[in-house]
């Protein structure tokens, strides 16, 4: 064996070959769509109860206006806009992007609800739907009780028939 086959051999073995770079390259392309998905779910759900938060916000501001001014106020869905308007407050709340509402209440009405000068709302909820790439899609609900003003988040529809039923 020759000076310059050993020198040969050694520097073959130094390198990666072009497979082995290829497949790192794929594992990594892999992981990284495994961690975007997982994140993209949890900044989802993150909006979600942002979301949550700002219509309790409104309406806890909403109803201490309309007890304050002694007026009524109350809170719409404007599907056009895709936004929930507090009326005496003048505040309004987009839906987060992919994100589609309704209002439902225990009777009537469906895209708003009335405040009395004192404050005070029939018990009331919006169903919030997120819509997925997939084929299943996420639902949630805020109900929001009339009495109190209390917001309670709900993933059942059972759970919210039960609070609206209440007429608490």
């Amino acid at each position: 064996m020759s000076a310059t086959s050993l020198v040969c051999d050694r520097s073959r073995r130094l390198g990666f070959t072009l497979i082995e770079v290829c497949l790192s390259v794929v594992v990594l392309m892999l992981l990284s769509g495994v961690v975007w998905l997982s994140l993209r779910s949890s900044i989802d759900d993150i909006q979600l109860s942002q979301f949550s938060q700002r219509v309790a916000s409104g309406d806890g501001r909403e109803r201490s206006l309309c007890s304050q001014q002694r007026r009524s106020g109350g809170c719409r869905y404007n599907s056009s806009k895709r936004e929930i308007v507090f009326l005496l407050s003048n505040q309004i709340i987009r839906l987060p992007r992919g994100v589609s509402a309704q209002m439902v209440r225990g009777t009537g009405n469906q895209d708003g609800v009335r405040f009395s000068e004192k404050g005070l709302s029939p018990s009331y909820a919006i169903r919030i739907e997120k819509n997925e790439k997939a084929k299943t899609k996420s639902v949630r609900w805020i109900a929001v009780l009339g009495l109190t003003g209390q917001t309670v988040e709900c993933t059942e529809a059972s759970d919210v028939e039960f609070i609206l039923g209440s007429g608490a």
